[in-house]
């Protein structure tokens, strides 16, 4: 479609990067030459255009997804586009992965870390602390590479009033969980965490 010279200039200001303003001038001198309906169409488009990018942007929920925003705009922005984007639940989502022990979301939890609040960090703990019995090596490869990560913290039930039932359940599934890895890596911190293990069941116990 041929547009005529006043729109054509309307329509090149509307391929100018972020930012862009319609002129007043423009639309008064476009609407003296020709008729509403035959502007509408231009109306549309400019109202698409200037229409701005929101904030928060839902990301697809994969490790490698995450990952490559991760390391493209840094981890407090993908941080933020989980937990106040179209789809805010983005955040209970991916620690629902992290919970499973998967080293992948292993990978991407250490990388969120750099990027959390106090809010989100403390969620973030305790998603690991419930992978702990699932993946040990995993979970204490990335004790104390954060302040809210230390071993005491993950290995210490950092759980919100848990239900006596469940806490029992992990703590012991934790127990049997450390006492049959075999890591070299983290035979240091497989010790410490026991032994934090066994302390949370003799209080649980009393």
């Amino acid at each position: 479609m041929v547009l005529p010279e006043t729109h054509r200039k309307a329509v090149l200001f509307l391929d100018q990067p972020s930012g862009i303003k319609f002129p007043l001038a423009v639309i008064v001198s476009l609407l003296s030459q020709t008729s509403i309906m035959k502007m509408l169409p231009y109306c549309l488009l400019a109202a698409m255009a200037c229409t701005p990018t929101i904030a928060g942007e839902s990301l697809p929920l994969t490790s490698q997804a995450i990952t490559k925003d991760i390391e493209s705009n840094g981890a407090k922005v993908t941080v933020q586009k989980l937990i106040s984007g179209k789809h805010p639940r983005q955040w209970e989502l991916v620690l629902k992965k992290i919970k499973t022990g998967d080293s992948r979301w292993l990978a991407v939890a250490k990388g969120l870390a750099d990027g959390t609040d106090a809010g989100t960090s403390e969620s973030l703990q305790i998603a690991l602390a419930t992978a702990l019995p699932r993946n040990p090596g995993g979970v204490l490869q990335l004790t104390g590479t954060q302040s809210f990560l230390s071993l005491e913290d993950i290995c210490g039930a950092p759980f919100i009033e848990p239900e006596p039932a469940y806490l029992k359940r992990y703590l012991t599934e934790t127990r049997q969980s450390l006492n049959n890895l075999r890591d070299a890596r983290v035979e240091q911190q497989r010790t410490k965490c026991l032994a934090e293990i066994e302390k949370a069941i003799s209080e649980s116990s009393n």
